[in-house]
């Protein structure tokens, strides 16, 4: 597996603020790289939450869409991302605070994967 990008964003329903990084995590820090990876590989240990299904008229997969063909930048994909997933949470009545890690990495059989993991504090 090889990790090309990540970046974390934070939702913070107590302040109702989305807090967007600007700009990608640094993997020169190998406690980082470590946490992204750790992650990630717990991801592919678990089948069930390897693969999503998008609606026809999905958000996201438009810009999974224009993200792989170029057109979209990966730190544009994570922000849209990051607001998408806070306006629809906030709406609930007891959302809590969370991470969203998103992470553009390649498998052990170099396929293009993008991972978008939602961290509350407990899992964080």
């Amino acid at each position: 597996m090889m990790i090309s990008k990540a970046v974390l964003h934070i939702l913070d329903f107590t302040t109702n603020v989305c807090i967007l990084s600007q700009r990608e995590l640094d993997f020169s820090s190998e406690l980082v790289y470590d946490y992204v990876n750790k992650r990630i590989v717990r991801l592919l240990k678990d089948p069930g939450q390897q693969t999503g299904v998008f609606y026809a008229t999905s958000h996201f997969q438009e810009w999974l869409q224009r993200l792989t063909q170029g057109e979209l930048e990966f730190d544009e994909f994570a922000s849209n991302v990051a607001k998408a997933l806070f306006d629809a949470l906030q709406h609930c009545d007891e959302s809590e605070s969370a991470d969203v890690l998103v992470v553009d990495f390649q498998d052990d059989d170099d396929v293009r994967c993008i991972a978008i993991l939602v961290l509350d504090n407990k899992t964080a």
